[in-house]
């Protein structure tokens, strides 16, 4: 039988949230020894609660996931994964498009938005694009336990397979003729964030319906891609884009 590839998720916040939002994906927790701060406590006492193994590690075994485990670790079987089915039906939502994101940070920080904004799947190029990782997941405070992160060889196929479920398809580039402030956006929305320094690539613009601008004082520059990612997110939101 094939023995199922476990993740790891360091961080109290991330980890915590897998204990709480998540336990039958959490094959074991592992704690830093001689650590007796409150929240290392309080989640041994809710792995053993949940009949989760604890394990005592030396800092030395934790540093080798990551340099930033703040003494916890967590390993999952799986993250969460998307149900197409429940998608399709969805009457109103966002999800995200990401290309060329291969920052850890900028990853983690729009998964937190994601989750924090209730959007209902990312999806991802195989290529030039940062996979979720320790550090990820840490970033993300727990936006790794609830947002759906699918990976594609190619964008092409997800992205049709929107547009026929009545999804618009956004790209986020400072040389769209859309300002998103003025937009009356639909009820199903795709963003298409690219990397700060190339933005959107060519053959993942030809997919967008249109090509959206957010507005700014100053040109030459752009947004950081999590911060173009949260403000696409928030005017979505407050045109009644969650889902319902």
């Amino acid at each position: 039988m094939k023995k199922t590839a476990l993740h790891p998720i360091v961080g109290i916040h991330a980890c915590e949230e897998a204990l709480r939002a998540r336990p039958e994906s959490v094959a074991k927790l592992w704690v830093r020894q001689n650590d007796h701060s409150e929240s290392i406590q309080r989640m041994i006492q809710e792995a053993k609660r949940k009949h989760i193994p604890v394990e005592v590690q030396a800092p030395s075994q934790l540093n080798r996931i990551s340099q930033s485990h703040q003494g916890v670790c967590i390993w999952l079987s799986g993250f969460p994964q998307l149900d197409w089915e429940s998608l399709s039906r969805a009457r109103h939502g966002q999800v995200l498009i990401l290309d060329g994101i291969e920052d850890p940070q900028n990853l983690g920080a729009i998964l937190r938005t994601g989750w924090l904004m209730g959007i209902l799947a990312v999806f991802v190029p195989q290529d030039r694009a940062v996979k979720l990782t320790a550090t990820v997941a840490k970033v993300a405070s727990g936006g790794a336990e609830h947002v759906p992160v699918e990976y594609f060889s190619s964008l092409n196929g997800p992205a049709e397979k929107l547009k026929s479920m009545g999804f618009w398809i956004y790209g986020l580039a400072e040389e769209g003729t859309l300002n998103l402030w003025d937009m009356q956006l639909p009820e199903k929305v795709a963003w298409v964030i690219g990397a700060e320094d190339r933005g959107i690539r060519a053959a993942h613009r030809k997919l967008c319906d249109e090509l959206v601008r957010i507005p700014q004082v100053a040109g030459g520059s752009s947004y950081n891609a999590s911060v173009a990612t949260a403000l696409a997110c928030a005017e979505g939101a407050r045109s009644g884009l969650n889902p319902k």
